[in-house]
């Protein structure tokens, strides 16, 4: 029995049987017309059927577009479109905000290939894909910055885009673009406080690319027939899943990592500028024949992500170190003291490098690392004699790690006439809250009124950081007052017990 709609408009359509039940598709939405043209027809006259406990009961499931195959791509490249000129206004916007993340958050997480974007945005209004669509939309959401503080940013677009990618994933529209947007996501999460949303988020990007194959890529030849250029695309994205995951598990104290150590002969990205710029693409690909591996020396200059691959492998060998340490105690002392000269060792060359090639270089790798550092030394504490000589030389090298932090951020960020907010690290305000905690301690245990000023300093830098990510300019408040609180009642347990020694 054919629809009596489509007959009275004359058209011949497929017919389509789910559970005895006739259903008629349109032409439109069955893959014959242009998909800019694509819309929904909606069926007049349903078809009346007999269910059990009821005579007359209209099928939904039926006509569920996500149920049939024909319908399915065009049901969620309708979905997405729409939600995209929701949010967005106009496709077309979407060269602005391309370039805007390209100068701004690309200089911080770069990648993405930029002269792949700008091919399929020539397409975004003729054949706008759904992947593409939720992509574009992810890089519109982390250039978002807060307007306020206190605010949240689990705003209205950010919930709907995290739906968008639950229903791609749902539907396995799975691709790099997907992968991307979700990684975009989760760094949005870091930068903005939402620790839950950022380990799940990490998890999910970790899982999304192994399907993908994307961590298969870190051990790929490049001379095996793949375009280098996708191969490159496909490591910095994966590299970049790895860096935020060992991020979130140094802040949350957590050594069950969402991807797997990587190894040192690894390839590591390749130089940044290069990777950005509109080169010859022949350069580029020597470049990536010729990319440095995670065993590189540390002296050895390379580019600003690479340099952070390293740096974040570290990270993860102490976070395993502090929070699952081995049954063997003379192990575990001798990797400390591993860790602590390797890391102090490129601390030292990330602010020489800094200094050399510009602060973009340096800024992201120096922030990783004083966090690594800071969690190392405070792990050692806990385990050294109460009066030691060893525990007065790390409270030395944390004071030193907390002053070479505030310097190196005031060298680097004070300047507001060169510096360009958008550029800012997600990871940054991290950093400088630990240095600024050590400052209040110091202030609070000595009175030397240079500690005061520091952690004045660190105060008005994360203020600052906060007009880029929310994490800065909520988190260090609420901890400073809650550390004031903690620092008052144990100056006043102290005090009870001096009265009583006294008593």
């Amino acid at each position: 029995m054919e629809s009596g709609n489509a007959t009275k408009h004359g058209l011949r359509v497929p017919t389509v049987y789910e559970d005895a039940v006739q259903v008629n598709f349109p032409p439109s939405l069955s893959g014959q017309q242009d998909p800019a043209s694509r819309s929904i027809l909606i069926v007049e006259d349903m078809h009346a059927f007999e269910l059990p406990g009821s005579r007359f009961a209209r099928s939904i499931s039926a006509l569920d577009p996500i149920n049939q195959m024909p319908l399915r791509q065009p049901m969620i490249d309708f979905t997405v479109r729409a939600e995209a000129l929701q949010i967005l206004g106009s496709l077309d916007k979407m060269n602005e905000i391309a370039a805007q993340f390209f100068v701004g958050t690309h200089q911080r997480m770069s990648i993405l290939s930029k002269s792949r974007f700008y091919r399929s945005l020539q397409t975004i209004n003729a054949e706008p894909k759904a992947d593409f669509l939720t992509l574009c939309l992810c890089m519109y959401l982390i250039e978002q910055i807060p307007l306020h503080q206190p605010m949240s940013m689990q705003s209205t677009p950010y919930v709907i885009i995290k739906s968008l990618l639950g229903m791609l994933e749902a539907t396995e529209q799975i691709s790099l673009d997907i992968v991307q947007a979700r990684t975009l996501v989760t760094c949005y999460e870091i930068g903005h406080g939402l620790h839950t949303a950022a380990c799940i988020s990490v998890a999910a990007c970790a899982k999304t690319a192994r399907a993908l194959g994307l961590h298969k890529q870190m051990r790929r030849n490049s001379n095996n027939g793949i375009d280098g250029l996708i191969a490159e695309e496909e490591k910095r994205t994966w590299w970049a899943i790895m860096n935020m995951d060992r991020f979130v598990g140094l802040c949350s104290g957590d050594f069950l990592f969402s991807t797997e150590d990587p190894e040192g002969l690894d390839p590591l990205p390749v130089e940044d500028l290069l990777w950005s710029q509109d080169g010859d693409p022949v350069d580029l690909r020597a470049s990536i024949l010729g990319a440095p591996t995670l065993a590189t020396p540390p002296r050895q200059t390379v580019g600003q992500m690479a340099r952070e691959c390293q740096v974040s492998h570290l990270a993860g060998r102490v976070i395993r170190h502090t929070t699952n340490p081995t049954s063997d105690p003379n192990f575990n002392a001798e990797e400390a003291i591993q860790l602590e000269r390797t890391l102090q060792t490129i601390l030292l060359l990330l602010i020489d490098e800094d200094l050399t090639f510009g602060r973009y270089c340096g800024a992201l790798g120096i922030c990783d690392r004083g966090s690594a550092l800071f969690t190392l030394y405070e792990f050692l504490l806990g385990r050294c004699d109460e009066n030691g000589p060893e525990k007065v030389r790390i409270l030395e090298s944390m004071q030193e790690l907390s002053e070479r932090a505030v310097m190196f951020a005031e060298a680097g960020y004070a300047d507001k006439e060169t510096f360009y907010l958008e550029t800012l690290s997600p990871f940054l305000p991290y950093c400088l809250y630990q240095a600024g905690i050590v400052q209040y301690r110091l202030w609070k245990q000595k009175g030397d009124l240079n500690h005061k000023l520091r952690l004045d300093a660190l105060s008005n830098l994360l203020r600052g950081n906060g007009k880029r990510w929310a994490v800065a300019g909520v988190t260090f408040e609420q901890n400073l007052k809650a550390l004031t609180l903690a620092w008052l009642l144990h100056a006043y347990r102290h005090l009870e017990r001096l009265q009583s020694s006294l008593a």
